[in-house]
Parts: C-alpha cells; structure tokens; sequence
C-alpha cells in the first residue's frame, strides 16, 4: 500500500509525473499484489457481492444527495459526508479529501482494514477513517 500512498502524494523520490490524479482516468483502483489485494479484487469484481457490501455499510446512514459539492456514497449524522473506498479509487479518494478539505469540514471514509494507514496519512485531519475486518468480510462472503 505505500506504492498507494506515493502515487496519492505524487512523490516517490523521483521526477515521474503520475497522471492517475489528473482527471486521465475516471477511476483508477489500486490493489496492492498480496492475498489482500487479490481477495479484495475478487470481492469487488463480483456487482452482486458489491451490492451488497454497499447495502452492509449504508445501514444507519442517509441515502447520499444528488448536487453536492463533495462527491460521496452516504450520509452520517449530522451531514457528514461519507465515501466508500473498499476498492481504493484513487481519484474520487482524492477529490473527497480534497473537497473536506476546502470546505473545511469533517467527512468519514470506509476501507478494508489494510488500507486504513495509507489513508491516514493521506486525508488527514478532516476525514475519520473506518475499517472493516477484510478476514472476516471474506468469511461471511464466501
């Protein structure tokens, strides 16, 4: 995941211009080439098993709202903007933490376990990050 970490901060150390951030592509989805990130690539290639993780997560949020300034999948209490980011699309990750950001408000996202430090570090301070178990997901999966 800290591949992850240095496309989000476009700095690894050498002079690369990383165009995944730059509007080239609409999603860009990062699986780090270990058995997280084959199993999460599993779950999330399957719609069927996607719906319903989406359902699984929207329990006790709001539905999100069309026109809003932050792009998001739901709302928490207190409309606090909530994205999902189990399959890691870099650029919406991106253009979430930036909006809290300019906006200066709080926003939560939702991640599998083991890409919960990467997006730590990124967010900072306006996003709380909230993790699910990717060992027990699998479990009630498959």
């Amino acid at each position: 995941m800290d591949v992850a970490y240095r496309i989000l901060m476009h700095s690894d150390g050498q002079k690369r211009n990383y165009f995944v951030l730059d509007l080239n592509y609409e999603h860009f989805h990062f699986f780090p080439n270990d058995t997280n990130g084959e199993s999460a690539l599993k779950l999330l290639c399957d719609a069927k098993r996607t719906q319903m993780l989406h359902a699984i997560l929207s329990e006790n949020l709001f539905e999100a709202r069309t026109g809003w300034a932050i792009e998001h999948d739901a709302i928490a209490a207190g409309d606090i903007p909530v994205l999902f980011a189990c399959n890691f699309d870099m650029p919406r990750i991106a253009r979430f933490a930036t909006a809290l950001q300019f906006q200066e408000r709080q926003g939560i996202i939702i991640c599998f376990d083991f890409q919960a430090d990467v997006l730590r570090r990124y967010c900072g301070e306006y996003t709380t990050i909230q993790t699910i178990s990717l060992e027990k997901f699998k479990g009630g999966f498959y």
